[in-house]
């Protein structure tokens, strides 16, 4: 499969070497590395100019919400489409800004410079506006470089529309919430149902794909929710099915909602590289356990498959069977069974040898005996024939002598 095409800043490289596929994954990395090079600019200015608004002049509340109109443009990310449903954007989703959607992002989603550096940068290399320097979100939407199969809000490309929530997917989502977490969306849930929405997408969409650098986007993005709008710590951390049902099902910001960096108390920022690593990494172990769990065997089919195992043998005691002590325990069990085995094993031979020997020994008296009665048989027939050839002698001895 080809790589999925850039806006390129030097074109005539692909259309110089685009027939050649090696080399074609060459340019297109090198391209993408360019663009990040070129638009660098752009970014760190807009982390400099960046001034933060009082939260009196965030448009948060629902007043400022207009959905979308005919020939509006959105993009497979409740996040950005939030921004320009709100007017915080260009409400048409239309030649936008990269400075102004840096500071959206700062203010309204506590994103640090990596984060929106981050964003902004896979954003640019495929939403570009005619002009070469705006974006357009309908143009951020294209398959396999940041939108991907398995959504938990919308239908696998080529099944549905990707700029619209799919909003049965989200009740599901929400729903599956309700009935694990009673009302809340924690790392565990979200870790399960990713698990069951690939499995479905693996079974019914014949062109269904993810790979790459994919899984670890699917892998963020739930934990977005988390960061963003999550009460609590660690592992513990959750969010309100009201709330996604908000965010991502009507692309709206919740009531209430005040970004992290504007809070009174405990003001930080949501979105961090940190932040984002850590919990990709523990959605992913979530999902790990949880897949082992459905197949009832550990999942070993990669290399990060067995840092989990090694993790949870050796780490993780919350389940009460990954501690070293167990692990201990199994393994003596499991020479005592082997053990076991091995001594059922030498008694069948032993036996097995016996009766061998023992149908050996029979087959042998017996053709020896078979032997003996033929040698009798052939001495006792010898010896008549002698008895008959003596007497036959004798008669001709006495015919001679008459």
């Amino acid at each position: 499969m080809s790589p999925p095409q850039l806006t390129a800043q030097f074109p005539g490289l692909e259309t110089l070497f685009g027939p050649f596929f090696f080399v074609q994954r060459l340019i297109w990395a090198f391209t993408l590395f360019t663009n990040i090079i070129w638009w660098a600019p752009t970014l760190i200015k807009a982390r400099y100019t960046y001034t933060p608004k009082p939260l009196g002049q965030l448009k948060l509340a629902e007043r400022y919400y207009r959905a979308p109109a005919p020939g509006d443009m959105r993009t497979p990310c409740p996040g950005l489409n939030t921004l320009a449903n709100h007017g915080i954007i260009h409400r048409n989703g239309k030649k936008i800004n990269p400075i102004d959607l840096f500071h959206a992002l700062r203010d309204y989603y506590s994103a640090d410079f990596f984060t929106c550096f981050s964003l902004l940068s896979a954003a640019l290399q495929v939403g570009l506006s005619d002009d070469g320097y705006t974006l357009d979100l309908g143009r951020i939407g294209l398959h396999n470089f940041i939108e991907h199969d398995a959504s938990i809000s919308r239908p696998d490309s080529g099944w549905g529309k990707q700029e619209c929530p799919d909003m049965e997917l989200v009740r599901n989502f929400c729903e599956f919430g309700r009935g694990e977490g009673q009302g809340m969306i924690g790392v565990r849930e979200i870790a399960r149902f990713r698990v069951l929405r690939e499995r479905e997408c693996q079974r019914h969409n014949p062109q269904y794909e993810l790979s790459g650098l994919h899984p670890f986007i699917t892998r963020g993005e739930p934990a977005l929710i988390l960061d963003v709008f999550g009460d609590g710590s660690g592992t513990g951390i959750h969010v309100s099915t009201t709330i996604i049902e908000t965010w991502m099902g009507k692309e709206t910001f919740p009531a209430g909602y005040v970004p992290r960096l504007m809070r009174a108390e405990g003001a930080s920022e949501s979105l961090t590289l940190k932040k984002s690593l850590r919990m990709n990494i523990v959605v992913g172990y979530y999902m790990w356990l949880t897949k082992w769990e459905l197949d009832r065997r550990p999942q070993l089919s990669s290399f990060v498959d067995f840092l989990f195992y090694a993790f949870h043998a050796l780490f993780d005691r919350r389940s009460g069977r990954g501690t070293i002590k167990d692990v201990g325990n199994k393994i003596r069990k499991g020479a005592e069974v082997a053990g076991e085995g091995l001594e059922k094993a030498s008694a069948l031979a032993y036996d097995g040898a016996d009766k061998v020997s023992g149908v050996a020994q029979d087959a042998t008296n017996m053709v020896e005996g078979k032997v003996l009665q033929a040698a009798d048989t052939a001495q006792q027939t010898a010896y008549q024939m002698n008895q008959k050839l003596h007497g036959i002698h004798q008669k001709a001895y006495s015919a001679v002598k008459a």
